[in-house]
């Protein structure tokens, strides 16, 4: 009981909100983890096959990529990353409901390398906060609230799908483009 209570406040209008705890943003995270890993893995390919050109751009999306997902989804309309978003969770303005501005999400998630710094401890602190935040909330002024009905069901397999489907279709891929370019080699010599 008293961790339902720790885990919901009134705001000013009398509703009660809930916020997300740890082992829920865990999940969100290994989710958007899953999508970005997908998405960058499948833009992998068309990079190899443009040669120099194509690899520079990519190495970009990759160092890049991700820290702009999750900067650019936050403080839009939706307040949330596709994986939050299946979770039901929101990430505010701290004490209230409001968005976020792209500086302050911007912020946050510099803020996440201090999170990281010290074996996670600043995630971890999310898990005993009365409002659920980390130290890159508390930084940030921000938290994230939950809302109904999560997805749990659907982040995990979103989260599955996004590591197996790249293991087993990427090789396939490049083993279908290394069989075509052998063949197109050693065509010629056999021939």
């Amino acid at each position: 009981m008293a961790d339902k209570k720790s885990a919901a406040a009134e705001t000013p209008a009398g509703r009660a909100v809930a916020y997300g705890g740890f082992w829920i943003r865990v999940l969100a995270y290994l989710a958007d983890t899953s999508i970005i890993t997908f998405v960058l893995m499948t833009a992998a390919v068309p990079a190899v096959l443009l040669g120099e050109p194509g690899m520079m751009a990519y190495a970009a999306v990759v160092a890049l990529g991700p820290f702009l997902y999750f900067v650019l989804m936050q403080a839009s309309r939706r307040q949330a990353t596709y994986g939050k978003g299946l979770l039901a969770l929101k990430v505010v303005r701290a004490g209230t409901r409001a968005g976020i501005s792209f500086l302050r999400s911007l912020g946050r998630e510099l803020a996440k390398i201090l999170s990281a710094a010290v074996f996670g401890l600043g995630f971890i602190i999310a898990g005993f906060t009365q409002r659920k935040q980390g130290l890159h909330d508390l930084i940030a002024s921000t938290a994230v609230v939950r809302e109904e009905p999560t997805r749990v069901l659907a982040a995990i397999l979103v989260t599955v799908a996004g590591i197996a489907i790249p293991v087993f279709a990427v090789p396939l891929i490049f083993a279908t483009f290394l069989g075509g370019t052998m063949s197109d080699f050693v065509g010629p010599l056999m021939g």
